[in-house]
Parts: structure tokens; sequence; C-alpha cells
């Protein structure tokens, strides 16, 4: 089966989703290329996780801070970003 894109993107980082975003409005066809989960090492592994932890860690009460639950909002965060 072959099939043709007007433009292929390579990575779904914030570059590579912000060019096949705006090359669908202008109406090209767009195929996206992503070696492991979309949202790239930014979403995945990066920016937003490491972010999401800090995050969690200043929103916990003193003495209430639970390693598993900073880990879980973590994941619900990523999982949410990555729709």
């Amino acid at each position: 089966m072959s099939q043709n894109f007007d433009l292929i993107v390579i990575g779904s980082g914030p570059g590579g989703q912000k060019a096949a975003v705006q090359a669908a409005k202008l109406g090209k066809s767009v195929l996206v290329v992503e070696k492991d989960r979309l949202g790239g090492s930014c979403l995945q592994l990066g920016t937003i996780p490491s972010k999401a932890l800090r995050e969690s860690a200043l929103m916990a009460n003193p003495g209430e801070l639970s390693l598993f639950t900073v880990i879980e909002r973590t994941k619900r965060i990523i999982q949410k970003s990555a729709r």
C-alpha cells in the first residue's frame, strides 16, 4: 500500500506538533513519525514530567507528601497532555 503526503514530520514534540497542525490547517496531508509515544521527549520524559513533579511537591501539605501520590499525579498530567 502506497500513500503520498505533502509533509512528513519526524518527531511529535512541540515543534513537530506545531508544524503538522499548521500544514493541516493549510490543507496539506501530513504524516507524523514518532519513535515511541506521541508528544516526544518533552511530554514523555522531559519538561512536562519534571514540572508536574515539582508542582506536585509544592502543592502537597507539609507532612503529607507521598511519592506514590506525586508519581500518580504526574502520570495523569502526561496522559491528559498526550491527547
